[in-house]
């Protein structure tokens, strides 16, 4: 049997018949899905990834953003020019840190260009203070080029390399305290963290606190306040007022006047004998040296020395005073333990500071008017040597760790270095306009001075006799204190009513903090440490008081 067609297919009764797909329904179908895929993938997805993000990881999520006083200033994933010579400084960058500019290309390692961009890195840093000399060894990390041009990780090693250069450009004036009128002689405790500063004009001992950096105590003391001590150990501060004739006694403990000794005429030198708690008081109107029981607080003792006592120090180990007398050109040395005199050694004309090297068994005498420095040996019986420096030495510093005695050369505006062991100059640095004090920081191994006419603060890297800062502070600087574990100076403006606090990094303080930011990978096989300059960096500045 023959087959036909097959049979057209037919719509089952009561069904609708099938539509015909139109190009409009393609399209809105298209942009449905497309939408969908824009919603999903463009909000719901990193909606979710960023919410749990910022719940594992908030740092990270928001973008390693750095702050500052509550202010966003970059990013710790990229880097910023921090060629400040006070900061740590990132690789060099052929884009100059402008991330929108792209990842520039370095030379590779087979192109001469390379070598070129190298040596140009190490003699820009050697142009801005670093000690690196021909042969030295210098992190590759330091001065070669990242893939991106702003990345802020280098090695501990390139870090560390640059601690010397940041701790000797920190050195500058982080603030003023408003004081009394006048001051002119100032003390440190540093256990106490205080700063206690003699106002001539006003009558009155300033206390500043190290941790505030502002005043919380002004005590009333006698006419002319010209120099003040600090008994460390019995917490007692010994004010000599050259006015009133007397020495007032300051409890440190109640920043109170615990008593008022009345001693000779003008009192204008101190010195503390720590063993017996005795302070010694230079008389220069009378020509004696009183000597005054902290614990009582009285005179015990008055003992004649020459014409015009001016200057005072202490040899704890020989246990002897050294007066300066400036009007008979001599030196008295006064026994400790029997508060006699029991040496006079003739030195220059006008001697006007001392200084004491008690592990040497020297004493060095400033002379004003001839320009030299007398070195006195056996606790004053003999002249090892007279050393001439420049015009009108007025101030001294001895720096026991590497062996040299500073002197402040006023007329001359310069400083000498002398050598103990050779009794010979060993530098002269210029500093600035009349330099009249200058004090040695054992802790950091640095000397400052103070210059009254140029109405700044010369820095010297004690031990290389090198001049490493000039920080300006205010006008006519008269006396200058040291705190070497607080990392401050404080320099006192005797024409005016004012004291600059100058900071003053220790070198040991930067090494810590470089370590503390050192960041080591969590396996010892992936990676390598590294420590971020900019987080680095921040950590540093307020230290710096910036």
């Amino acid at each position: 049997m023959a087959s036909g067609p097959a049979p057209e297919a037919s719509t089952p009764p009561g069904a609708r018949p099938p539509r015909a797909h139109s190009l409009l329904g393609h399209v809105r179908a298209a942009l449905f899905f497309l939408l969908l895929l824009g919603l999903t993938a463009g909000f719901a997805y990193p909606g979710v990834v960023t919410g749990i993000a910022e719940l594992v990881a908030p740092g990270s999520a928001a973008g390693s953003l750095l702050t500052e006083n509550g202010t966003v200033v970059g990013s710790s994933l990229l880097a910023q020019n921090t060629s400040v010579p006070y900061l740590f400084w990132e690789r060099p960058s052929l884009t100059d840190y402008n991330m929108t500019l792209g990842a520039a290309v370095p030379p590779g390692p087979t192109e001469p260009a390379l070598g070129a961009l190298l040596n140009e890195t190490i003699a820009y840093l050697q142009a801005n203070g670093w000690n690196i000399s021909a042969n030295a060894t210098v992190p590759f990390w330091l001065v070669a080029l990242s893939a991106s041009s702003i990345d802020p990780d280098i090695v501990p090693e390139a870090a560390l390399i640059q601690v010397p250069r940041v701790t000797a450009a920190s050195d500058h004036a982080i603030g003023t305290v408003r004081v009394g009128s006048g001051p002119n002689a100032s003390a440190v405790d540093a256990a106490d963290k205080e700063v206690f500063v003699a106002n001539a004009l006003s009558g009155s001992v300033s206390v500043i606190s190290e941790v505030s950096r502002a005043v919380v105590a002004t005590i009333p003391v006698g006419t002319d306040p010209v120099a003040i001590a600090v008994d460390a150990t019995d917490r007692t501060v010994f004010v000599a007022n050259r006015g009133s004739n007397n020495v007032t006694v300051l409890s440190e403990a109640s920043r109170t006047v615990v008593a008022n000794v009345s001693v000779g005429v003008h009192p204008v030198a101190l010195a503390v004998d720590a063993a017996s708690g005795a302070v010694y008081v230079a008389n220069s109107g009378s020509n004696n040296v009183s000597v005054v029981s902290g614990s009582t607080p009285s005179v015990v003792a008055s003992v004649s020395v020459g014409a015009g006592p001016s200057a005072l120090a202490s040899d704890d180990v020989a246990r002897v005073v050294y007066v300066a007398n400036s009007g008979s050109n001599n030196v008295s040395v006064v026994s400790e333990t029997t508060h006699t005199v029991t040496a006079t050694a003739p030195v220059g004309t006008d001697p006007a500071a001392l200084a004491v090297a008690p592990a040497l068994g020297r004493a060095y005498v400033a002379n004003l008017l001839s320009g030299n420095v007398t070195v006195l040996a056996g606790a004053g019986s003999r002249i090892a040597a007279n050393v001439s420096v420049g015009v009108s030495p007025g101030a001294l510093a001895l720096d026991s760790a590497n062996g040299e005695i500073y002197v402040a050369n006023t007329g001359s505006s310069n400083v000498s270095a002398i050598s103990a062991t050779t009794n010979r100059v060993v530098a002269t640095l210029s500093v600035g306009g009349a330099p009249d004090q200058l004090v040695f920081d054992p802790v950091n191994g640095n000397v400052f001075v103070s210059n009254r006419v140029s109405s700044n603060v010369s820095v010297i890297w004690g031990g290389t006799d090198t001049l490493v800062a000039s920080v300006p502070v205010g006008a006519n600087s008269s006396t200058v204190a040291v705190d070497g574990v607080g990392g401050e100076v404080y320099v006192g403006h005797g024409g005016g009513s004012s004291v600059s606090v100058v900071a003053n990094l220790t070198t040991a303080f930067v090494l810590n903090l470089v370590n503390h930011h050192i960041t080591h990978p969590p396996l010892p096989f992936v990676g390598e440490a590294y420590v971020n300059v900019l987080e680095l960096d921040l950590a540093l500045l307020p230290y710096l008081g910036r």
